[in-house]
């Protein structure tokens, strides 16, 4: 576990609560849950789990040998908050909706470490890219992703500072060390 891990768990107890906190450790649970749901259905192995503010990042023990298996892996986690979010809405329960669903598609933007960025270079490299192009090909994705959300953050008038930190986090810091990869 990594010190920003507590650091970002604090922050959400300060600014939401406690009920707050343990929706979102809770919605992070069952997130982490439909990647390993779906990884005991491959037989596939954990070799390690790295925890830090970000989020979790589950690194198989042995590769799966096929990028569709890998695609389905990364968007399992994302589905169950979806699916959540959509069972959630149907009983009036909107903020647990807005969480799951927020979760859900968050992790669905197309950063290397984010479960998008993932399964879209999963998806080039079983569309025959080679793993160079695919990386180049998803680091521009995320590029312009940030690109955009900057013009729509600026469009719509947000001025929410921690937004902004967390699209330069996205864009910059995390993949100039590369660290929130399996290796």
């Amino acid at each position: 576990m990594e010190f920003s891990f507590f650091l970002v768990a604090a922050l959400a107890g300060i600014l939401g609560g406690t009920v707050f906190f343990f929706r979102l450790m809770f919605a992070c649970l069952l997130h982490e849950c439909g990647h390993l749901a779906v990884m005991a259905l491959f037989h596939q192995s954990v070799r390690r789990v790295a925890v830090c503010g970000l989020g979790i990042l589950i690194c198989p023990g042995e590769s799966l040998s096929a990028y569709g298996k890998d695609l389905i892996v990364l968007l399992s986690g994302p589905l169950v908050n979806l699916l959540v979010a959509l069972g959630a809405w149907s009983i009036g329960a909107f903020e647990i909706c807005s969480m799951h669903l927020s979760l859900g598609l968050f992790n669905l933007l197309p950063y290397p470490q984010l479960d998008g960025g993932a399964a879209l270079y999963a998806w080039l490299c079983a569309m025959g890219f080679s793993p160079h192009v695919a990386g180049r090909i998803q680091t521009g994705a995320a590029f312009l992703c940030s690109l955009a959300l900057v013009f729509f953050l600026l469009w719509n008038h947000v001025v929410q500072l921690s937004l902004y930190c967390m699209l330069c986090y996205l864009t910059l810091w995390m993949p100039l060390q590369g660290r929130f990869r399996c290796k």
